[in-house]
This record gives C-alpha cells, structure tokens and sequence, in this order.
C-alpha cells in the first residue's frame, strides 16, 4: 500500500485506532532523553561501511568496481540509514536495486555474478548486525515528537530509528492521525497494524519508482505454491542439518528428567483446526501441578501469567538444557514435521492452545485463522517473550493485513537473528 493509499484510507475511514494500552514496562537501552542528538550521518556511514566491507569479502577483485553502482543505487533509494522505512521494505530496495547490478555481473564473468548474489543475500545480515551495534553505542536514530499512543511500538521497532522524544524539534512527527501537522519537514504515519510510511517529503524518484509494500493475498495463485514450496524445501534441509544437535539434545533431557523426549499438543491453526504440533520437552514432566501450585502461592506470578501467559524465570523449565533448547529455539525443530505435513508453514501466527486464543476478539481470531500457524512470525521476531497479550494481538494482525513474500523473506532474516542471540526467549 502506498503512502498516498494510506492516506486516502484514513480520510475514509477516520482516525486510525492507535495500538491497543498495555502495561508499562522498562524502556529499550536507547530510550530517547532530552539530549538526544539525530544519528543520520553516523548511522548513514556505518550502514555504507558495512556494505562496502561485504562487498570487499564477497566481489572478486577483478569485479569489485560493482560495489560503486550498487551502493550509490543504495543510497539513492534512501538506505543510508533509511529512518522509517520498516524492514522489509528495506529488503525489497535491496534486492530490487541489486537485481540490475546482479545481471549485468553475468558479462563480467560468473565468479563475479556469484559475488554479487553473495553479497545481495548477505547484506541483509550485515545490514541488521551494523544497525544493532550502533543502537548498543546509542548512535542510532533521531529523536521525534509522537502524537497517539505510538511510543511503546516505536521503542519496540526500534530498528526504524524513530526514537519518541517529547522535547523534539518540532520538525519530525510520528502520528496516527488522518490530519497531518502542518509546517512538519518531515511526517511519518503509522496505521493500525503497525506499519510506517514516510508522507512529506515527498518520495525521491528512486522511492516512487519502487513504491512501498503492496499486501498481497497468501491464499492466491502463484503465492501459496510458492509458500508451499518453500516450506516444503526448507524444511526436509534443516531437518537433516540440525539431526546431530536435536539427537544430543534429547539425550541431555532424558538425563535431566528421565522420560519421554518428546512433547506433543493439541494447538489451533488454519480455520480453527486442531493440530497436534511437536516439541522438545524443555519442562519437567510435572509441569502442570507446578504451574497450578505456584499460581495459588505467588500473587506477583499469578498476575504475570495473566498478562503474558509465560514466567520469567519459569521454575517449570529443566535446568540447563531446558534453558538452552528455548533460547535458542532448537525445540520448535519438530515441528518441521508439522510443516512437511501441511498443518503448519514456517512462518505465520504462533500456534496457541486454546487458552492463549482467549484474548483474541472475535473478527481478529478470525483474521488470525486465515492462514496456516507458522514456526516463526512478525510478533516472535519483534518482540517474543518481551511482550505481553496485547502485542500478540496487534503483531498477528499486522502481519495478517500486510502479508507479502517480502514481509515473509524479511522474517525469515530476523529469525536467524532473534535465534542466534537468544533475544527476547522465554
């Protein structure tokens, strides 16, 4: 949807509901504070260095004269550092400008088109690690005044480098309002799921060429054979690449818990269905009379599992292995299983057990229902255990609304990511 359609939707439709209120939690490392300074250069450069290092370690020697096209088109599209613009959006740029540079690569030789499809499956990743060792620095973002409850999604998104600042120069605004500011230098519109398009200035010509997002519809030719295919061939590859690790694994829980490995569940997917999904066993066996004990003696613990349905810490969990296979997701690999099946897909709404699907309303669970469950998903690779219910809510449906091949692509990135580092698990 362009920024223009979103525009008209909202004249249309009234003001955009803003996100759903939540309980208050401590603010991400870089919060803005009254001094906070815009990061635009410095965030600008080191994004630039990042890709021109990748370049340097992926384009043979003779071919490295592609890196000054490719990354001029870059930062004509507005990449460095490219405020605003949501992640996968800054995917399609990337592959989209690269897609030229790729073929022409193809005249040079094929070592140099092998670079070249490296380095374009490989900036993402850099991209993203660039972008967080700024934000650990606090040299990423620019500070911005906020209308509407969007403070808590920014802080959440903060990739976007949109940092809410109530003492901001009156010149950059973020807001869920159809009536736009006026004498903003620059606006940014957020919609009810989530999304953020720039709307002044207007694009550059790089930006009107590419346009934004369009959703598509995942049930339509040829994008559910595509899914299909490539749940289908992701699947069968880490099932056989992560057997050692899931053998080893299930050694260790016997050890620590003797009894069965596996744990199996009923859980809700596409249209309702129950779907038997399998895990790794990461608790005890006695899971359950824990939970309920703990409950009905902790009034602090009751109150978070109402909130978030998880505990932190969760004296349920095995000691050690049980901490290591939900870290770092090794206990959702079973589930491959599922998704060879067809009951599931590698990305999409987190399978719930009926309980977790209670704070759902009626139209959204609907919503939520439309598309399989998947392994991986928008809310588990923004915010997982950091969040509470509500951002289950409005992250589902997000994703939901805005579906397209790259907001599925760009996930799949962030999941690598989110799994390395063990962040927000739980």
């Amino acid at each position: 949807m362009s920024a223009l359609e979103l525009v008209t939707e909202l004249e249309n439709d009234g003001t955009l509901a803003a996100p759903p209120a939540v309980a208050p939690e401590a603010p991400p490392k870089n919060e803005a504070t009254p001094q906070a300074k815009d990061h635009s250069l410095t965030g600008a450069a080191a994004l630039l260095l990042a890709d021109a290092i990748l370049a340097a370690l992926t384009l043979p020697l003779p071919a490295l004269w592609l890196a000054v096209p490719l990354l001029a088109l870059y930062a004509g599209a507005g990449l460095y550092p490219g405020y605003g613009v949501m992640s996968a959006e800054r995917l399609r740029r990337r592959w989209l400008l690269g897609l030229p540079v790729l073929l022409g690569a193809a005249a040079v030789g094929g070592s140099a088109m092998l670079g070249v499809a490296l380095f374009l499956l490989l900036c993402p990743l850099s991209e993203a690690f660039a972008r967080h060792a700024l934000w650990r620095l606090n040299l990423w973002g620019k500070a911005v005044q906020v209308q509407g409850d969007l403070s808590r999604m920014l802080q959440q998104n903060w990739y976007l480098g949109l940092v809410p600042d109530k003492h901001a120069a009156a010149t950059v605004i973020v807001t869920s309002g159809a009536k736009l500011p006026a004498g903003m230098r620059t606006s940014y519109l957020a919609s009810r799921d989530g999304m953020i398009a720039r709307i002044t200035p207007a694009p550059s010509r790089f930006e009107r060429l590419l346009g934004c997002i369009s959703p598509r519809n995942p049930h339509a030719a040829p994008y559910k054979q595509i899914r299909r295919a490539v749940d289908v061939a992701a699947s069968l590859a880490l099932l056989a690449i992560t057997a050692p690790l899931v053998a080893l694994c299930m050694l260790a829980i016997y050890i620590a818990d003797p009894g069965p490995v596996i744990f199996s569940q009923f859980r809700r997917s596409q249209y309702g269905n129950p779907v038997r999904i399998y895990k790794l066993r990461s608790m005890y066996e006695d899971s359950l009379s824990r939970l309920e004990g703990l409950l009905a003696n902790d009034e602090e613990a009751a109150i978070t599992w109402a909130q978030r349905f998880k505990l932190q810490p969760d004296p349920r969990v095995l000691p050690v292995i049980g901490w290591f296979v939900r870290t770092f997701s090794v206990d959702e690999i079973p589930q491959l299983i599922n998704v060879l099946r067809g009951e599931l897909s590698l990305i999409g709404p987190r399978a719930f057990v009926d309980y977790d699907l209670e704070i759902y309303p009626p139209e959204l669970l609907q919503l939520r229902y439309s598309i399989p469950a998947g392994l991986t998903g928008l809310w588990q690779v923004s915010v997982r255990s950091n969040g509470d219910n509500a951002d289950k809510v409005r992250y589902d449906a997000a994703y939901v609304r805005t579906w397209s091949l790259w907001q599925d692509a760009d996930i799949l990135y962030r999941t690598v990511g989110a799994v390395l580092t063990g962040r927000g698990a739980g």
